[in-house]
């Protein structure tokens, strides 16, 4: 296991072929862009590989959380401690939709105007007015953009719609990535 963040750039350094630069000093002690190159690969691989960790670690502590909050509750319990760390039993207070029955159709209609009534509902009251805002989801709008907009033949960017120019643009950057063999 990698206890801290000079072991991963060993091993990242390592698998790479590349010297670690000394103590001290950064990646911008190496010079050679093969050697920039093969760091960058070898980090995204070791990142990457992480995430399969933690992904799978989420998956493991999801599937037991009910089981570890019902015991606690059972016992009348607030937390255990043992390995080191403490377990403990966290109350989190949320705010629920409730829909009241005041619209017909399938489920995801049902809850879109119970969500529309309280949105309603909030604006209406100074109290409570600024906790709405109107806005939008940007990864949606990117695909709005990509999907849905003619693409200019000169630029091949996307097209802004009319009712959009002057207020919308686009922008493009370019990123490496790593494929695996």
């Amino acid at each position: 296991m990698l206890e801290n963040s000079q072991e991963v750039m060993k091993k990242v350094y390592d698998a790479a072929g590349v010297e670690q630069p000394p103590q001290g000093a950064g990646i911008e002690a190496i010079v050679g862009d093969d050697q920039r190159l093969a760091i960058y690969a070898e980090a995204t691989k070791l990142r990457n590989s992480l995430k399969a960790h933690v992904a799978m670690l989420q998956k493991v502590t999801d599937s037991l959380e009910p089981e570890i909050v019902e015991r606690f509750q059972s016992l009348g319990q607030q937390s255990v401690s043992l390995r080191g760390v403490t377990v403990y039993l966290a109350r989190e207070v949320w705010p629920k939709v409730l829909d009241d029955g005041l619209s017909d159709g399938p489920d995801a209609d049902a809850a879109s105007a119970a969500r529309d009534r309280l949105v309603e509902a909030l604006s209406s009251d100074p109290q409570t007015d600024y906790l709405v805002r109107k806005s939008y989801n940007h990864q949606t709008l990117r695909g709005f953009l990509l999907n849905e907009c003619e693409e200019d033949p000169d630029t091949m960017l996307p097209e802004i719609p009319e009712h959009l120019a002057g207020i919308l643009g686009v922008s493009e950057r370019y990123r490496a990535r790593v494929l695996k063999k």
